[in-house]
């Protein structure tokens, strides 16, 4: 066994790794005022599955498990085949299902993995309220959509008449000129006799500056069912909430809800610029295999709606939105000299991937690579290659854990394939990160009859042994 360093202090803050399989998971709940329910909506990117020659053409297909929690148990599953329109070239293809829940708080469980390569594959974990009283006033959630367009039939994206299409990562490409959206309201009958006014609000995500704004007058009804657009041909590149309120009759907001998209606008930004024009930026230089390793490596430090508009632009390949969002980043965090600011940050991510390096994706895109660049270098590490009954592992500790105001957090990451390289996170203290109560057994599960306790099944511990070190090593303060 030995202990070591990790030999570069390059620091960086990041988030999550970009899957080869990619797909937009979103969802909206409504009520009838009898019951609640939910629609998940899924667009599969077509470049990121295999497609087989069939006959016609060409046609992919991933298998969706929805897994639906409700404290701590599993409340409601489901598991099917999607699969693509056969087509001369891949595409992308889209899916919606619909679910009837009681209300309460749900967490719903996204797997999806390529049929013609079951390894190919992605996991998502969403937070979903759903809370409707028959009797009550209420919105629904708000969806952001491509466009509308009266319905030839029926099909799952057909409401009341209309084909509706959910904009994919709720991103705003150059090519909109305008932001559809839907969104039901009820029984607004009990707060107006007559005619209610609602005010449609795109403001900034961080600034809270009010952008467009617009207002639309409805009959109160038990369901009131409202589409519309907006023009956003002079909205700029960048983030922003689309918010609708329902108004008093003094003009305040009595019932409000408000959705995170992203706008990349670059020829407006192109003509709005001065000294920085992004024309004369150090985007310009980057070529498209440049650009898409940045925004990968980016990942990890842009916030967790922008990690979706990142999958978008990467497997878009638009080169012009990809320097646009590139140099807006940059320009955010160092004005005077974004490309200074972008490139240190690359000495960084270059760094981070030669270090991990695994040979199944980016040094960046692995587990420990992921943890060292989203929270810095370790204090200590811990690193056992021949420990019985283990696998590899290693494990990190951080006296200090400022983001998390915590001391004294571990991580622990083992090696089960024994591939060079291929650590996976097991097991963290730290708050937001992956905790795993059984950790000793997994890692130990070579001697699956040395658990401590009488009842194999809630044993969660090892029996101690001179020769395991991994508890000591967790529980070291």
């Amino acid at each position: 066994m030995k202990k070591f360093f990790l030999l570069f202090i390059l620091l960086a803050s990041f988030g999550r790794a970009l899957y080869a399989l990619e797909a937009d998971v979103s969802y909206a709940t409504y009520t009838d005022l009898q019951k609640s329910y939910v629609e998940v909506y899924l667009k599969i990117m077509g470049n990121t599955v295999v497609f087989d020659t069939v006959s016609g053409g060409l046609q992919a297909g991933v298998e969706v498990v929805l897994i639906f929690h409700k404290d701590s148990t599993i409340f409601m599953a489901d598991k099917y085949a999607l699969y693509s329109p056969i087509n001369e070239q891949p595409v992308h293809f889209m899916d919606m299902k619909r679910y009837v829940l009681p209300n309460g708080d749900y967490e719903l469980e996204v797997r999806i993995s390529d049929l013609a390569q079951t390894e190919n594959a992605l996991q998502r974990r969403i937070q979903l309220p759903i809370h409707y009283e028959q009797d009550k006033p209420a919105m629904s959630d708000i969806r952001l959509l491509t466009g509308i367009k009266p319905a030839q039939g029926q099909g799952p994206f057909v409401r009341n008449g209309y084909f509706m299409e959910p904009l994919a990562f709720n991103f705003c490409d150059k090519k909109a000129e305008r932001l559809f959206f839907y969104v039901e309201l009820y029984n607004m009958d009990q707060l107006f006799s007559d005619f209610f006014k609602l005010r449609l609000l795109i403001k900034d995500a961080y600034s809270g500056k009010e952008m467009l704004v617009s207002h639309k007058t409805k009959r109160p009804q038990k369901i009131v069912q409202l589409m519309h657009l907006m023009d956003v041909r002079q909205l700029p590149s960048g983030n922003y909430f689309f918010q609708v309120s329902v108004l008093d009759s003094l003009g305040n907001p009595i019932l409000a809800k408000q959705l995170f998209f992203q706008r990349s606008n670059p020829y407006l930004f192109e003509q709005t610029t001065d000294s920085s024009d992004l024309v004369q930026s150090f985007v310009m230089g980057l070529d498209s295999a440049t650009l898409s390793y940045s925004l990968r490596a980016m990942l990890p430090i842009v916030s967790p709606d922008q990690v979706e508009v990142i999958n978008g632009l990467v497997h878009k390949g638009e080169v012009e939105d990809q320097r646009a969002f590139l140099f807006s980043y940059w320009a955010a965090k160092n004005p005077n000299q974004p490309g200074k600011a972008y490139e240190d940050f690359m000495k960084v991510a270059r760094a981070v991937d030669a270090t991990f390096k695994s040979g199944f994706g980016y040094g960046f895109e692995t587990d420990r690579g992921y943890i060292y660049l989203k929270y810095g270098p370790p204090n200590d590490i811990f690193h056992e290659e021949n420990e019985p009954s283990a696998p590899p592992y290693e494990i990190w500790s951080y006296n200090e854990f400022p983001l998390t105001n915590q001391r004294n957090v571990k991580f622990l990451f083992y090696n089960p394939s024994l591939a060079p390289g291929d650590f996976r996170l097991l097991h963290s203290t730290a708050r937001g990160e992956l905790n795993n109560p059984n950790w000793e057994r997994i890692l130990y599960q070579a001697a699956p009859n040395e658990f401590d306790g009488e009842n194999a099944l809630d044993a969660t511990r090892m029996k101690d042994n001179f020769a395991r070190q991994a508890r000591k090593r967790m529980e070291d303060f």
